[in-house]
């Protein structure tokens, strides 16, 4: 069974999520702070461990046989997979392992 994590991207920086209140629409990105769910955007962990160890999360860039990819939830799918805005790569990769693939930054942030 794979982990239900969050990750949450405000004010610039992503932050771990602490909790996460759907009753009133709040996200506890630690003790002292708390915003409402326009104020930021979640990124959902997908499971998936990359190639150096490191969790992948919606949104992340990763590198995969030497072109970069956006990680994203396919609802027509119901799964995670990657996508590219090159024309010849528009469909959809729904990899079965990610441990071939390196998160190399995210689309929030600059990649490394």
């Amino acid at each position: 069974m794979r982990k239900i994590k969050f990750k949450c991207f405000f004010e610039g920086e992503i932050f771990d999520v602490a909790s996460i209140d759907f009753n009133w629409e709040l996200i506890n990105l630690n003790a002292a702070d708390t915003i409402k769910f326009d104020q930021g955007i979640l990124l959902q962990f997908t499971g998936a461990i990359d190639k150096n160890g490191r969790e992948i999360y919606e949104g992340d860039i990763v590198l995969f046989h030497d072109k970069n990819y956006m990680v994203k939830y396919f609802n027509q799918y119901s799964r995670f997979g990657i996508s590219s805005n090159n024309e010849m790569d528009k469909l959809p990769m729904l990899l079965t392992s990610f441990s071939n693939v390196e998160v190399i930054g995210n689309i929030y942030e600059r990649m490394k």
